[in-house]
């Protein structure tokens, strides 16, 4: 079974995603790369943008940079888990500013998955390995990983 393949499994049950950065290349780069996967996404450049989309549409998952203008990232990660309609969205974050450190500060704050920046086909399949899980009991979230690509 090829990569694509592999990643398109993953699209009969999560096939939204939401992207909330303010850097228009990264987030295309994201899109691009889900798009490929077979998930659609839709793009927020800041915090409070994106909490009205949640409000407007259900997300499978959310990729969020961690900086952020008007809101960031730790913030928006506190208003989606307070919003029962999110309960069982994954969010993942993603920053430039990427260590263990500021990943274990991410598990720590509830974010399922801590990436570094730019998004990669491997940080997608890693995102992928974590979305396919088979035994996560309905409105459940994930433990975290420290990424280890570099």
């Amino acid at each position: 079974m090829t990569i694509r393949q592999k990643m398109m499994l993953v699209t009969t049950v999560f096939s939204r995603a939401l992207i909330v950065d303010d850097d228009p290349v990264c987030a295309d780069i994201l899109a691009q790369l889900l798009r490929y996967m077979g998930i659609q996404s839709d793009i927020a450049s800041d915090g409070e943008t994106a909490i009205r989309m949640t409000e407007q549409t259900l997300y499978q998952f959310a990729v969020v940079d961690l900086l952020l203008p008007k809101m960031d990232g730790w913030e928006l990660l506190k208003h989606l888990r307070a919003n029962t309609i999110n309960e069982s969205m994954l969010v993942f974050s993603l920053t430039a500013y990427y260590d263990p450190v500021l990943a274990a500060k991410a598990h720590h704050a509830g974010f399922d998955a801590c990436y570094p920046k730019p998004a990669t086909p491997g940080i997608i399949h890693d995102m992928q390995a974590i979305l396919n899980e088979t035994n996560r009991p309905p409105g459940s979230r994930w433990g975290w990983e420290i990424y280890s690509e570099y």
